[in-house]
């Protein structure tokens, strides 16, 4: 046996059930990669709806940062609009 006994997992002290639960996954997959056995998972459709959309450039940190650097560069303008205008910024804008 590669993955081991099912064990009943309850909360504790540091980590709540799904925690040790989603523990006890990882490491299974991780011994069953050592193994050389490529396991199959399946999600039933009901579930499908718990798993998020990813598009590529979620994953892309370059992206993230590119996309960061244009909100930013959006939020100055909106600053420099606005003060040209005599409007006052909020006061939960830091400066």
């Amino acid at each position: 046996m590669v993955v081991g006994p099912y064990i009943k997992r309850r909360d504790g002290r540091k980590y709540s059930a799904v925690d040790n639960v989603a523990a006890d996954i990882t490491s299974a997959i991780q011994k069953l990669d050592q193994a050389g056995i490529v396991p199959r998972v399946a999600v039933d459709s009901s579930g499908l709806h718990g798993i998020p959309k990813v598009i590529p450039a979620d994953s892309n940190a370059l992206s993230v940062c590119e996309r960061m650097a244009v909100m930013v560069d959006r939020i100055q303008q909106h600053e420099e609009f606005m003060m040209s205008m005599n409007v006052r910024p909020s006061p939960w804008v830091r400066r």
